[in-house]
């Protein structure tokens, strides 16, 4: 963890390379104070129940929390333009073919049941090894339909159909939380399937791409989010466009989470402010304060930074200040990440690059100098966090309706297929299913 000296250094430099808005020394008439106030959906109790009043500028001082002390683990990107899931990184064949139409037609003539009926025992253990995750998946559940891998291919030309697909398309928001939740696969292995005498081999990449699927936006909608995502691919602040956030919610969960970062939920950022997304788990953040006309920190107190929000106009493309806005804190903050660009080879291990995500805000202070809203200085700020408490745990469609049936790993009972196969059809594999697999990687 970085001193605070370094932070302050470091937020400096921050200020001199990253576009920011102005807020100017106030020069005309009254501005209407009652359109950026944390709202609802934003309150910070949603985040940790330990949120439950708003912060005072009297007890806030610069600080620094070390959130997780290892970072997530990296995987192979499963990009959309080669089938997302049902991409087969190993097959040489498949990944020559330049287009996705040309890789789905491969899907289709070497299809599982093709895979099944070669007769050399040795040659078809290579054909599996071939196989994408999601095909994998289906053979283990002994469905040569493979309806879960037809799933995602729908969904891969879908999305073609409507254009070409942004090359930030993938999995982020899974490997960001699922490299967090699951330690990492140590080794590959061999997992019997439904069907007789038929072993599937797992590699290590393969169940990261399976762990981060079931974390994806596909199968896990439960989780809370703060923020709203950005649709514009070049937005302008000043005129309004993706706020975003509101600052004084992070800022909020941040002073939390440095006084016991253990009792809290993983946060994961986008720190994209445009229509892409970054999802990325925060590591550490470090927070300080300082004078709008210096930009300089005189101390770590707070209250020592405060100014007379009457003497400042808001950025702009604000609507104004919070109702009830008396005095303003200006804050730097950076925010240490797990970069999910990171890639490894898909047989390999390896952990995420960390990075540095520098912005500054004003926090909103009321008379009696509590935090009643916020607004961002930089261009360049996180859209939406969400939560994910540290005991959580996928649960698909298949996996709520086959909870009164009891089986061990992957030896799925009969009365339970008509479920799995059914959760495979909405693109969502069981859990239960790919935790026994990965658990075994573990052992």
């Amino acid at each position: 963890m970085r001193t605070i000296q370094c932070f302050l250094q470091t937020v400096t430099r921050a200020m001199v390379a990253t576009a920011c808005l102005t807020v100017v020394p106030k020069a005309y008439g009254e501005v209407s104070h009652f359109l950026r106030p944390v709202g609802d959906a934003e309150t910070p109790t949603r985040y940790t129940t330990a949120a439950n009043r708003p912060p005072n500028a009297r007890q806030m001082r610069t600080a620094g929390v070390e959130y997780l002390k290892t970072a997530p683990w990296a995987m192979p990107r499963m990009a959309y333009k080669t089938g997302m899931l049902a991409t087969r990184p190993l097959d040489p064949k498949f990944m020559d073919l330049a287009t996705v139409e040309e890789k789905y037609q491969y899907f289709r003539a070497n299809d599982l049941h093709s895979v099944i009926r070669e007769g050399d025992p040795a040659k078809r253990q290579r054909l599996i090894f071939y196989l994408s995750p999601a095909e994998k998946y289906d053979l283990v559940v002994g469905d040569l339909e493979a309806n879960f891998t037809h799933a995602i291919w729908n969904e891969v030309r879908r999305q073609f159909a409507k254009g070409e697909v942004p090359s930030w398309f993938g999995l982020c928001d899974g490997s960001s939380s699922a490299s967090i939740l699951f330690g990492e696969p140590e080794k590959s292995v061999r997992v019997k399937s439904r069907l007789a005498g038929i072993e599937v081999e797992f590699s290590v990449g393969d169940i990261k791409s399976l762990l981060a699927y079931m974390m994806t936006t596909y199968v896990s909608r439960d989780l809370p989010i703060f923020g709203k995502r950005c649709y514009i691919e070049r937005p302008d602040p000043a005129r309004g466009e993706c706020f975003g956030l509101n600052p004084a919610s992070l800022h909020q969960i941040l002073l939390q989470m440095s006084e016991d970062p253990g009792r809290f939920p993983y946060m994961i950022v986008d720190r994209s402010s445009n229509a892409a997304i970054w999802n990325s788990a925060l590591l550490s953040a470090s927070f300080s304060y300082y004078h709008p006309g210096s930009g300089r920190a005189v101390s770590y107190e707070a209250v020592d930074h405060i100014v007379e929000a009457g003497a400042y106009a808001p950025p702009a493309g604000s609507p104004g200040w919070a109702r009830g806005t008396r005095f303003l804190l200006f804050v730097g903050t950076t925010l240490r990440m797990a970069d999910t660009r990171t890639q490894v080879g898909y047989l390999a291990k390896g952990k995420m690059k960390e990075i540095d995500y520098s912005f500054r805000y004003i926090l909103e202070l009321s008379d009696r100098l509590e935090v009643i809203g916020g607004e961002w200085l930089t261009q360049e700020h996180p859209s939406f966090i969400w939560a994910l408490t540290r005991d959580y745990q996928p649960r698909s469609v298949g996996d709520i309706a086959t909870s009164a049936i009891n089986w061990e790993g992957t030896a799925i009972p009969e009365t339970a297929m008509a479920a799995v196969l059914s959760s495979s059809r909405g693109a969502q594999p069981l859990f239960r299913i790919v935790n026994a697999i990965f658990l075994r990687s573990k052992n």
